[in-house]
């Protein structure tokens, strides 16, 4: 069985890449499984928890999971009362790794701190759209985060933690000599031929043609207050180094 490990931080954008996975039905089953696992406790049945993991995220002996860079320590730790791995990278040894990003922090700080506001993480376009996703608005969104304060502080900490995370996820593939494939949000966000489900396939060496990939249904959800929030903030830090 393949696997295929997605690295990524929130706000990158990571979920449109699952989704458009999910769609292409040869690249597994993705989702962010180690959510349920940042609540688990010492006496949880780890192995147990390990044959779930697989059954969710395996579709036509493709495994795939999205991993976040701030489950990893908790995800380690109940490793250590696995009978069979000590870490992540036992646990996933021999997957192909590929590493999201998105290369304007500012903006992914912003989103973050919107959505923590909010509590809204995604956008579907009408009522009636089946979504695998949480927090999820349908329909009507324009106008969704109007009501949220520019937080200069708050903003500012999110930016640090992007950076942190980044951080973390380089040092991760140096120190394990992974050599993960990038996919860049600012990218693969825009490119309507899906190009990047052929790259995780080529670099998965995955030989099952994709030939019909669904039509993504998540809308971006940034508009013109995260917009005034980029100039805002600039200005904040222009002024705070230069007046």
């Amino acid at each position: 069985m393949k696997k295929i490990i997605l690295c990524s931080t929130q706000r990158s954008g990571s979920t449109m890449v699952v989704e458009d996975m999910r769609n292409s039905e040869v690249l597994g089953n993705p989702e962010e499984y180690f959510i349920k696992w940042q609540s688990l406790g010492e006496t949880s049945d780890i192995q147990k928890e390990i044959e779930i993991l697989h059954n969710q995220g395996k579709k036509n002996d493709i495994f795939s999971v999205k991993l976040m860079a701030s489950q990893v320590k908790k995800v380690n730790e109940l490793l250590q009362n696995s009978t069979q791995f000590n870490d992540i990278t036992e646990l996933f040894q021999d997957a192909h790794w590929v590493y999201i990003v998105r290369n304007d922090s500012l903006k992914q700080a912003i989103s973050r701190y919107i959505a923590s506001i909010t509590k809204v993480n995604h956008a579907v376009e009408h009522e009636g759209v089946k979504h695998f996703a949480g927090n999820i608005i349908k329909g009507n969104h324009e106008n969704y985060n109007n009501d949220v304060p520019y937080d200069f502080n708050k903003i500012f900490q999110e930016y640090c933690n992007v950076k942190k995370e980044n951080i973390f996820w380089e040092e991760f593939f140096v120190r394990f000599n992974i050599e993960p494939l990038v996919l860049e949000y600012e990218i693969y966000s825009k490119n309507e031929s899906y190009k990047h489900l052929y790259d995780i396939a080529n670099h998965a060496q995955i030989s099952e043609k994709l030939i019909s990939i669904k039509e993504r249904k998540l809308k971006k959800l940034s508009n013109d207050v995260n917009k005034i929030f980029v100039e805002s903030f600039k200005n904040d830090i222009f002024e705070r180094y230069y007046l």
